[in-house]
């Protein structure tokens, strides 16, 4: 079984294309897909005339490298090298009443597979990525450009420090057998985290930070995307 990987996506892009890039999250293996997506919902969904800015939860299997990118431990790889060595179409010819296969070609129009680089070159949007997985302790952070270009791809340390079943910082402390100088957070974190019925403390390499623009940046689109929209 899978460890569960918790995904925030964030989107940018004509308004169409952004309702597009959700419906394929959502999507099942009959359709265009990513790879063993639990969950998917949108979060919100900002709309600015032509232009839409959302962010998107994910529940997913081990990581975003291996349910929503092109890599050698990635299932897209393994789906595609599976067509390509499975779905073959055996031209033949006759001679003397018997068939002779000459060559084979692999048949590809039902691979129904995608990724996050495909889908922004295709849809022409600037895509985010941001998982957390206590179960291996990383979390990742990615950015792609709608070119397909892949500007950040970092993957870096995460934990998460249960703190709901205890009283006082120190009943933590003595269960999980370490001291205050060795915890990443202290006292007065634990006590504002209890205030505001928070579960657990993360302790992540990497901060999430949505960097999607809300409306175009640039004049020329800002307006176009404005007056079309109305």
């Amino acid at each position: 079984m899978a460890n569960d990987c918790m995904v925030t996506l964030c989107v940018g892009g004509r308004t169409e294309n952004v309702h597009k890039f959700i419906e394929i999250l959502q999507n099942n293996y009959d359709k265009i897909h990513m790879y063993r997506i639990f969950e998917s919902y949108p979060v919100f969904v900002n709309q600015y005339g032509m232009y839409s800015h959302a962010q998107i939860f994910c529940d997913v299997a081990w990581s975003i490298a291996c349910t929503m990118l092109p890599g050698p431990c990635s299932y897209y790889d393994w789906d595609l090298e599976d067509h390509k060595n499975n779905k073959l179409l055996i031209y033949a010819n006759r001679e003397g009443g018997s068939v002779r296969k000459i060559r084979k070609v692999a048949i590809m129009s039902d691979f129904r597979g995608t990724n996050l680089i495909e889908l922004a070159r295709y849809l022409g949007l600037t895509i985010q990525g941001y998982s957390t997985e206590p179960g291996m302790a990383f979390c990742e952070d990615i950015k792609i450009l709608p070119n397909g270009e892949k500007i950040r791809d970092y993957c870096g340390s995460y934990e998460e420090w249960w703190i709901a079943d205890y009283k006082t910082y120190q009943d933590m402390l003595d269960d999980y057998g370490v001291s205050a100088d060795s915890c990443p957070f202290t006292e007065e974190d634990f006590n504002n985290l209890k205030k505001a019925n928070q579960d657990y403390y993360e302790d992540a390499e990497v901060e999430f930070e949505d960097e999607i623009p809300d409306e175009p940046r640039y004049l020329v689109h800002n307006l176009l995307y404005k007056l079309k929209g109305e």
